[in-house]
């Protein structure tokens, strides 16, 4: 008989599990044979972990287009302005401008190139 080693709800629904090695989806309908197994793993004490939402990913490289649209979000463009003036006077090669921010900190050598340590 095939064993039911975890399962969780995903954002839509249905069920993930794996089962015998094996990651399966699983719609909530009694009707489908692995949602039965599934249940019956319940029965015997299992636990359907609720649909956790995931944040979502921060990128370590981001366009000069995409940055400045974050950079001016922030506060209207207060830190942009900020950034841009750091851009301007930064020099590549003695490791162009460090700006702290709450994901680490960003070097900035050049506008084309802006990225998250």
């Amino acid at each position: 008989m095939a064993t039911v080693e975890s399962a969780f709800y995903n954002g839509n629904g249905s069920i993930i599990a794996v089962i015998d090695g094996r990651t399966v989806g699983i719609p909530d309908d009694m009707s489908n044979m692995d949602r039965v197994l599934v249940a019956e793993w319940e029965a015997a004490g299992g636990v359907i972990a609720p649909y956790a939402e995931q944040p979502e990913p921060i990128p370590d490289r981001v366009s000069p287009a995409q940055a400045e649209i974050a950079l001016y979000n922030v506060d209207n463009g207060t830190l942009l302005t900020t950034v841009n003036a750091m851009i301007d006077t930064s020099r590549c090669a003695s490791g162009g401008g460090r700006l702290p921010t709450s994901h680490g900190t960003m070097h900035i050598c050049r506008r084309s190139q802006l990225r998250l340590a």
